[in-house]
């Protein structure tokens, strides 16, 4: 893989060798086998990519080039590709921050129609015609030292998606601790009325389980309560791909879900509680007067916790 300045500036874009023979796992940069289709796909799905021209040496290369767009869905997967592992691509052109800058920069972005690729929509961006810039990400690092570029022109909002989950799910997402972080330094930047973490989606496994969510869920409430205002949780959807992709997921009933999300809501509520109390604690009174000034009893100023999307009425701490 190689990367190249264009012509007009620092924009760069990656390039993958489309040879004759399978890149290998010790040659391709992604750790593992690829075929030709999931390189075509992977640069077809590059923003900013309008057209994928690859090399053609004979009429045996072409036939095979062709038979792209005869192929199944399986031989174009390349959620590999793009489920990369951060620490993994240092260098590379897998975040897309310079660009994503470069769009809001010059005002304008093209967007490809996914049923027609041939279609291609210009959208301007312009906080004339742009109510609100809509972020959804499970990693802001890259892009957190220059969001101001964006933030101070445009309203903005943020979903930073936390879940449980590890490597064998998310394998090309930060640790939940690295994630905490970055999640707390973008409210601090943006705001934390301008912050939603999403707990989503909520599915259960051998591993995964009810008590794993329990755990994992309370100690990020810890941690990320005196920072935010809003989590959002779902469960997951039961497709068809996905119960065959993954058959250790345990099917969710109305009733699991009422008591994870029981569970989930008094979790959050005690958390409120005991951030709302440190608060209280902490906050400063104001001094007493002196015999020259009033009488005027003194007034302790306590500070009142943030509201949340929804009120949870009975909740037991332990």
């Amino acid at each position: 893989m190689e990367y190249r300045e264009l012509p007009h500036g620092g924009e760069k874009f990656d390039v993958i060798g489309l040879g004759t023979a399978q890149l290998g796992a010790t040659q391709s940069p992604f750790g593992q086998a690829l075929i030709r289709y999931q390189c075509l796909q992977h640069a077809l799905d590059t923003p900013g990519v309008v057209c994928v021209v690859p090399g053609v040496r004979d009429r045996a290369d072409l036939r095979v080039l062709l038979g792209f767009f005869d192929a199944p869905g399986a031989e174009k997967d390349c959620l590999v590709l793009n489920g990369l592992a951060p620490e993994k691509v240092a260098g590379r052109g897998v975040y897309y921050t310079p660009w994503l800058l470069r769009r809001f920069e010059e005002g304008y972005v093209l967007a490809r129609n996914p049923l027609f690729p041939n279609k291609v929509t210009r959208y301007e961006l312009d906080p004339a015609v742009v109510d609100c810039v809509v972020f959804c990400s499970k990693d802001y690092a890259p892009i957190l030292p220059h969001l101001h570029k964006i933030t101070d022109r445009f309203n903005t909002y943020f979903y930073y998606t936390i879940t449980a989950y590890g490597r064998d799910i998310e394998p090309g997402v930060p640790s939940i601790e690295r994630s905490m972080e970055t999640l707390i330094a973008l409210a601090e930047q943006v705001g934390p009325q301008r912050v939603a973490w999403r707990y989503d989606p909520v599915l259960l496994t051998p591993t995964y389980t009810l008590e794993r969510h329990r755990e994992t869920f309370s100690r990020m409430c810890n941690v990320l309560t005196p920072h935010m205002d809003r989590c959002i949780f779902s469960f997951v959807e039961m497709y068809k791909k996905l119960r065959l992709n993954m058959s250790e997921l345990m099917p969710l009933s109305v009733e699991d879900m009422d008591a994870l999300a029981r569970m989930l809501g008094g979790i959050a509520a005690c958390a409120l509680a005991v951030t709302a109390s440190r608060r209280a604690t902490s906050a400063p009174t104001t001094p007493a007067p002196t015999a020259a000034a009033t009488a005027t009893p003194t007034r302790t100023t306590v500070a009142r916790p943030r509201t949340t999307a929804c009120t949870i009425r009975k909740a037991h701490c332990t």
